[in-house]
């Protein structure tokens, strides 16, 4: 399986439950911290887009 990350927040949003809440913002950069630190690397979004 294989899955594309973009390193853009256009796709997060507000999270809040029991826990607590993040605002969109914090949970991007909170989620960019997690998949690059050894559990996926984050590339650059033209990296594997296909050619025109």
């Amino acid at each position: 399986m294989n899955v594309e990350i973009l390193s853009d927040d256009t796709g997060t949003i507000n999270l809040s439950n029991e826990a607590g809440s993040l605002s969109a913002e914090q949970l991007h950069k909170a989620l960019m911290v997690l998949y690059h630190s050894n559990f996926a690397a984050q590339g650059n979004e033209a990296v594997g887009a296909p050619s025109a």
